[in-house]
Protein backbone atom coordinates (compact mmCIF):
# COMPACT_ATOMS: atom_id res chain seq x y z
CA UNK A 1 0.00 0.00 0.00
CA UNK A 2 1.49 3.52 -0.89
CA UNK A 3 2.50 5.53 1.88
CA UNK A 4 -0.33 8.11 1.71
CA UNK A 5 -2.88 5.48 1.88
CA UNK A 6 -1.50 4.40 5.02
CA UNK A 7 -1.27 7.87 6.72
CA UNK A 8 -4.97 8.44 5.39
CA UNK A 9 -6.68 5.50 6.72
CA UNK A 10 -4.50 5.91 9.93
CA UNK A 11 -6.10 9.35 9.95
CA UNK A 12 -9.73 7.77 9.90
CA UNK A 13 -9.00 4.82 11.88
CA UNK A 14 -7.93 7.73 14.67
CA UNK A 15 -10.90 9.95 13.93
CA UNK A 16 -13.07 7.33 14.60
CA UNK A 17 -11.05 6.28 17.72
CA UNK A 18 -11.98 9.59 19.28
CA UNK A 19 -15.78 9.90 18.16
CA UNK A 20 -16.40 6.30 19.93
CA UNK A 21 -14.52 7.20 22.98
CA UNK A 22 -16.63 10.66 23.01
CA UNK A 23 -19.65 9.03 22.80
CA UNK A 24 -18.85 6.62 25.17
CA UNK A 25 -17.72 9.28 27.74
CA UNK A 26 -21.37 11.21 27.04
CA UNK A 27 -23.27 8.22 27.48
CA UNK A 28 -21.55 7.12 30.58
CA UNK A 29 -21.87 10.64 32.16
CA UNK A 30 -25.60 11.29 31.22
CA UNK A 31 -26.66 8.10 32.34
CA UNK A 32 -25.13 8.35 35.40
CA UNK A 33 -25.93 12.05 36.18
CA UNK A 34 -29.33 11.70 35.86
CA UNK A 35 -29.42 8.60 37.97
CA UNK A 36 -27.99 10.48 40.80
CA UNK A 37 -29.91 13.44 40.29
CA UNK A 38 -33.15 11.54 40.25
CA UNK A 39 -31.63 9.43 43.46
CA UNK A 40 -30.61 12.87 44.98
CA UNK A 41 -33.93 13.72 44.63
CA UNK A 42 -35.77 10.82 45.98
CA UNK A 43 -33.83 10.91 49.21
CA UNK A 44 -34.16 14.68 49.31
CA UNK A 45 -38.08 14.52 49.20
CA UNK A 46 -37.94 12.08 52.01
CA UNK A 47 -35.14 14.07 53.96
CA UNK A 48 -37.83 17.40 53.70
CA UNK A 49 -40.75 15.55 54.85
CA UNK A 50 -38.91 14.45 58.28
CA UNK A 51 -37.94 17.75 58.78
CA UNK A 52 -41.03 18.78 59.69
CA UNK A 53 -42.69 16.96 62.23
CA UNK A 54 -46.79 16.03 61.22
CA UNK A 55 -49.57 17.53 63.01
CA UNK A 56 -49.94 16.02 66.26
CA UNK A 57 -53.29 14.78 67.01
CA UNK A 58 -53.77 16.57 70.28
CA UNK A 59 -53.52 20.18 71.20
CA UNK A 60 -49.69 20.70 72.20
CA UNK A 61 -49.57 21.96 75.91
CA UNK A 62 -49.70 25.88 75.69
CA UNK A 63 -49.38 28.39 78.79
CA UNK A 64 -52.89 29.40 80.83
CA UNK A 65 -53.66 32.88 80.13
CA UNK A 66 -53.07 35.18 83.35
CA UNK A 67 -56.04 35.20 85.55
CA UNK A 68 -56.81 38.80 85.72
CA UNK A 69 -56.72 38.24 81.85
CA UNK A 70 -60.55 38.38 80.12
CA UNK A 71 -61.69 35.23 78.94
CA UNK A 72 -63.17 34.99 75.36
CA UNK A 73 -66.63 33.87 74.68
CA UNK A 74 -65.32 30.60 73.21
CA UNK A 75 -63.05 29.71 76.60
CA UNK A 76 -66.10 30.29 78.98
CA UNK A 77 -68.43 27.86 77.00
CA UNK A 78 -65.21 24.97 76.78
CA UNK A 79 -64.87 25.62 80.27
CA UNK A 80 -67.88 24.31 80.68
CA UNK A 81 -70.43 24.05 84.29
CA UNK A 82 -67.14 24.05 86.22
CA UNK A 83 -66.46 27.48 85.29
CA UNK A 84 -69.99 28.42 86.14
CA UNK A 85 -70.26 26.64 89.19
CA UNK A 86 -67.21 28.89 90.51
CA UNK A 87 -68.61 31.80 88.88
CA UNK A 88 -71.43 31.33 90.90
CA UNK A 89 -70.25 30.43 93.86
CA UNK A 90 -68.09 33.71 93.43
CA UNK A 91 -70.97 35.72 93.37
CA UNK A 92 -72.83 34.46 96.57
CA UNK A 93 -69.43 34.65 98.20
CA UNK A 94 -69.01 38.73 97.64
CA UNK A 95 -73.35 39.19 97.92
CA UNK A 96 -73.75 41.28 100.43
CA UNK A 97 -76.93 40.08 101.80
CA UNK A 98 -77.29 36.83 103.08
CA UNK A 99 -80.13 34.70 101.45
CA UNK A 100 -81.72 31.68 103.50
CA UNK A 101 -81.62 28.54 101.57
CA UNK A 102 -85.40 27.23 100.87
CA UNK A 103 -85.09 24.27 103.00
CA UNK A 104 -83.95 26.93 105.89
CA UNK A 105 -86.02 26.53 109.09
CA UNK A 106 -88.09 29.01 109.53
CA UNK A 107 -88.39 30.61 112.91
CA UNK A 108 -91.69 33.20 114.15
CA UNK A 109 -90.99 36.23 116.07
CA UNK A 110 -94.00 37.32 117.95
CA UNK A 111 -93.74 40.82 119.77
CA UNK A 112 -96.32 41.27 122.43
CA UNK A 113 -99.52 43.11 122.49
CA UNK A 114 -101.38 45.58 119.66
CA UNK A 115 -103.30 48.26 119.18
CA UNK A 116 -106.96 47.21 120.12
CA UNK A 117 -108.68 44.75 118.69
CA UNK A 118 -111.10 42.18 118.75
CA UNK A 119 -111.59 38.45 117.46
CA UNK A 120 -113.16 35.15 118.42
CA UNK A 121 -111.78 31.79 116.93
CA UNK A 122 -114.11 30.39 114.06
CA UNK A 123 -113.27 26.80 115.43
CA UNK A 124 -113.37 27.20 119.13
CA UNK A 125 -115.72 30.26 119.80
CA UNK A 126 -112.34 31.50 121.82
CA UNK A 127 -112.07 35.09 122.59
CA UNK A 128 -108.68 36.16 120.95
CA UNK A 129 -108.86 40.09 121.14
CA UNK A 130 -105.16 42.12 122.14
CA UNK A 131 -104.84 45.17 123.45
CA UNK A 132 -101.86 48.24 123.89
CA UNK A 133 -99.59 48.24 126.84
CA UNK A 134 -96.93 50.78 126.75
CA UNK A 135 -94.14 51.10 126.93
CA UNK A 136 -93.77 47.68 126.85
CA UNK A 137 -95.60 46.49 123.25
CA UNK A 138 -92.72 49.53 121.43
CA UNK A 139 -89.71 47.96 123.77
CA UNK A 140 -90.58 44.67 122.80
CA UNK A 141 -91.48 45.31 119.07
CA UNK A 142 -87.47 46.55 118.88
CA UNK A 143 -86.16 43.38 120.79
CA UNK A 144 -87.81 41.51 117.68
CA UNK A 145 -86.35 43.38 115.37
CA UNK A 146 -83.03 43.08 116.45
CA UNK A 147 -83.62 39.54 117.26
CA UNK A 148 -84.90 39.21 113.33
CA UNK A 149 -82.32 40.92 112.23
CA UNK A 150 -79.41 38.73 113.54
CA UNK A 151 -81.65 34.89 113.15
CA UNK A 152 -81.76 36.83 109.09
CA UNK A 153 -78.17 36.88 109.44
CA UNK A 154 -77.43 33.16 110.41
CA UNK A 155 -79.28 32.15 107.13
CA UNK A 156 -82.66 31.81 108.91
CA UNK A 157 -86.30 32.57 107.53
CA UNK A 158 -88.10 35.16 109.86
CA UNK A 159 -91.79 35.78 109.71
CA UNK A 160 -92.73 38.69 112.15
CA UNK A 161 -96.44 38.08 113.38
CA UNK A 162 -96.74 42.11 113.17
CA UNK A 163 -94.75 43.98 110.68
CA UNK A 164 -94.87 47.25 112.54
CA UNK A 165 -95.30 48.21 116.05
CA UNK A 166 -98.74 49.84 115.72
CA UNK A 167 -100.23 46.71 113.81
CA UNK A 168 -103.39 45.17 114.99
CA UNK A 169 -103.14 41.69 115.15
CA UNK A 170 -105.48 39.25 117.10
CA UNK A 171 -103.86 36.28 119.24
CA UNK A 172 -105.65 33.88 116.57
CA UNK A 173 -103.87 35.87 113.55
CA UNK A 174 -100.69 35.34 114.78
CA UNK A 175 -100.78 31.33 115.48
CA UNK A 176 -101.96 30.75 112.36
CA UNK A 177 -99.43 33.07 110.87
CA UNK A 178 -97.05 30.35 112.55
CA UNK A 179 -98.86 27.39 111.76
CA UNK A 180 -98.99 28.48 107.85
CA UNK A 181 -95.60 28.96 107.89
CA UNK A 182 -94.71 25.09 109.19
CA UNK A 183 -92.30 27.39 111.66
CA UNK A 184 -89.89 25.54 113.28
CA UNK A 185 -90.38 27.23 116.42
CA UNK A 186 -92.00 30.51 117.65
CA UNK A 187 -91.27 32.76 120.32
CA UNK A 188 -93.51 35.46 122.14
CA UNK A 189 -91.75 38.51 123.41
CA UNK A 190 -93.01 40.28 126.63
CA UNK A 191 -92.09 42.41 129.35
CA UNK A 192 -92.75 44.22 132.45
CA UNK A 193 -92.45 47.28 131.74
CA UNK A 194 -94.31 50.97 132.90
CA UNK A 195 -94.56 52.84 136.05
CA UNK A 196 -97.06 51.51 137.45
CA UNK A 197 -96.61 47.52 138.19
CA UNK A 198 -93.19 47.68 136.36
CA UNK A 199 -90.42 45.54 137.24
CA UNK A 200 -86.88 46.41 136.56
CA UNK A 201 -85.05 44.50 133.72
CA UNK A 202 -82.83 42.36 136.06
CA UNK A 203 -85.37 42.45 139.18
CA UNK A 204 -87.49 39.46 138.31
CA UNK A 205 -90.55 38.30 135.85
CA UNK A 206 -87.90 36.03 133.95
CA UNK A 207 -89.66 33.53 132.76
CA UNK A 208 -90.09 30.89 130.16
CA UNK A 209 -93.69 29.15 129.03
CA UNK A 210 -93.35 26.10 127.50
CA UNK A 211 -96.78 24.06 126.03
CA UNK A 212 -97.98 20.81 127.91
CA UNK A 213 -100.73 18.60 127.28
CA UNK A 214 -103.42 19.36 129.44
CA UNK A 215 -103.09 23.17 129.68
CA UNK A 216 -106.42 24.93 128.96
CA UNK A 217 -108.37 28.12 128.00
CA UNK A 218 -112.18 28.15 128.33
CA UNK A 219 -114.42 29.93 125.55
CA UNK A 220 -117.25 32.51 126.66
CA UNK A 221 -119.79 29.76 127.33
CA UNK A 222 -117.04 27.65 129.50
CA UNK A 223 -115.91 24.98 127.54
CA UNK A 224 -112.68 24.26 127.50
CA UNK A 225 -110.16 23.44 125.03
CA UNK A 226 -107.17 21.16 125.71
CA UNK A 227 -103.59 21.67 124.21
CA UNK A 228 -103.70 17.49 123.26
CA UNK A 229 -100.53 17.52 120.76
CA UNK A 230 -98.22 14.96 122.83
CA UNK A 231 -95.01 15.36 119.94
CA UNK A 232 -95.28 19.22 119.99
CA UNK A 233 -95.44 19.26 123.55
CA UNK A 234 -92.72 17.20 123.86
CA UNK A 235 -90.58 19.58 121.80
CA UNK A 236 -91.57 23.01 123.52
CA UNK A 237 -90.82 21.27 127.15
CA UNK A 238 -87.18 20.79 125.16
CA UNK A 239 -86.53 24.34 123.99
CA UNK A 240 -88.34 25.52 126.86
CA UNK A 241 -85.59 24.44 128.91
CA UNK A 242 -82.74 25.72 126.43
CA UNK A 243 -84.34 29.28 126.30
CA UNK A 244 -84.22 29.47 129.93
CA UNK A 245 -80.70 28.16 130.25
CA UNK A 246 -79.51 30.67 127.59
CA UNK A 247 -81.57 33.58 129.06
CA UNK A 248 -80.14 32.60 132.34
CA UNK A 249 -76.60 33.07 130.53
CA UNK A 250 -76.80 36.25 128.48
CA UNK A 251 -78.72 37.85 130.85
CA UNK A 252 -77.19 37.22 133.89
CA UNK A 253 -80.53 36.64 136.01
CA UNK A 254 -82.14 33.53 137.14
CA UNK A 255 -85.16 32.51 134.80
CA UNK A 256 -88.09 29.95 135.99
CA UNK A 257 -89.25 27.72 133.47
CA UNK A 258 -92.60 27.47 133.69
CA UNK A 259 -95.13 24.66 131.83
CA UNK A 260 -98.39 26.88 132.34
CA UNK A 261 -99.06 30.41 133.84
CA UNK A 262 -99.50 28.99 137.30
CA UNK A 263 -102.86 30.76 137.86
CA UNK A 264 -106.27 31.20 136.09
CA UNK A 265 -105.72 33.95 133.64
CA UNK A 266 -109.97 34.82 134.47
CA UNK A 267 -108.58 36.49 137.23
CA UNK A 268 -107.19 39.06 134.93
CA UNK A 269 -110.56 39.53 132.99
CA UNK A 270 -109.27 37.38 130.24
CA UNK A 271 -110.71 33.91 129.45
CA UNK A 272 -110.26 31.49 131.64
CA UNK A 273 -107.12 28.83 131.83
CA UNK A 274 -103.74 28.50 132.28
CA UNK A 275 -101.68 28.55 128.82
CA UNK A 276 -101.41 31.32 126.31
CA UNK A 277 -104.02 31.82 123.80
CA UNK A 278 -101.19 31.66 120.66
CA UNK A 279 -99.33 28.74 122.35
CA UNK A 280 -102.75 26.88 122.93
CA UNK A 281 -103.97 27.97 119.16
CA UNK A 282 -100.44 26.67 117.62
CA UNK A 283 -99.50 23.36 115.66
CA UNK A 284 -95.53 24.18 116.28
CA UNK A 285 -93.56 24.42 119.39
CA UNK A 286 -94.35 27.82 121.23
CA UNK A 287 -91.83 29.63 123.54
CA UNK A 288 -93.52 32.61 125.37
CA UNK A 289 -91.06 35.03 126.88
CA UNK A 290 -91.23 37.17 129.67
CA UNK A 291 -88.49 39.80 131.23
CA UNK A 292 -88.31 42.79 133.63
CA UNK A 293 -89.41 46.10 131.64
CA UNK A 294 -87.79 48.76 133.36
CA UNK A 295 -84.22 49.34 132.75
CA UNK A 296 -82.43 51.56 136.05
CA UNK A 297 -83.80 54.92 136.45
CA UNK A 298 -86.68 54.94 133.62
CA UNK A 299 -89.61 53.08 132.43
CA UNK A 300 -89.35 50.42 129.59
CA UNK A 301 -86.19 49.66 128.43
CA UNK A 302 -82.97 51.06 127.31
CA UNK A 303 -80.85 50.05 124.59
CA UNK A 304 -78.26 48.17 125.88
CA UNK A 305 -80.78 45.85 127.62
CA UNK A 306 -83.18 45.59 124.61
CA UNK A 307 -79.72 44.06 123.07
CA UNK A 308 -79.33 41.96 125.99
CA UNK A 309 -82.51 40.96 125.88
CA UNK A 310 -82.62 39.90 122.09
CA UNK A 311 -79.07 38.26 122.19
CA UNK A 312 -80.40 36.21 124.71
CA UNK A 313 -83.35 35.00 122.39
CA UNK A 314 -81.50 34.81 119.55
CA UNK A 315 -79.26 32.43 121.85
CA UNK A 316 -81.98 30.29 122.58
CA UNK A 317 -83.56 29.75 119.13
CA UNK A 318 -80.01 28.86 117.83
CA UNK A 319 -79.70 26.11 120.64
CA UNK A 320 -82.78 24.74 119.35
CA UNK A 321 -82.70 24.89 115.91
CA UNK A 322 -79.29 25.00 114.74
CA UNK A 323 -78.02 27.79 112.30
CA UNK A 324 -78.30 26.89 109.11
CA UNK A 325 -74.74 28.00 108.11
Amino acid sequence: MRRSTRLRLAAVLAALAVSALGLTACGGSAAPAHTAASSAASHRAPARTLSTPPAPTTPAPTTPAPTTAPRSSASRSAAGPSTKAATSQARRHTAAPVRPASGAPVIVIDPGHSRTVSGTDPATGLNVADYENEPEMRDVFAVAQLVAAKLRSAGYRVVMTKTSVNQRRTLGERAQIANNAHASLALSIHDQAGSDGGIGFRSGNNIVYYQAVGDWRANPSGKRYYFTDQHVAALSKRYGQIFAAQRNEVQGVHVNLQSNTGYDLGSRNLPGGNIWLVQLLSKVPWIYNEAGGNSAGRSGLNSADKLTYANSLVAGVEHCVAPPR
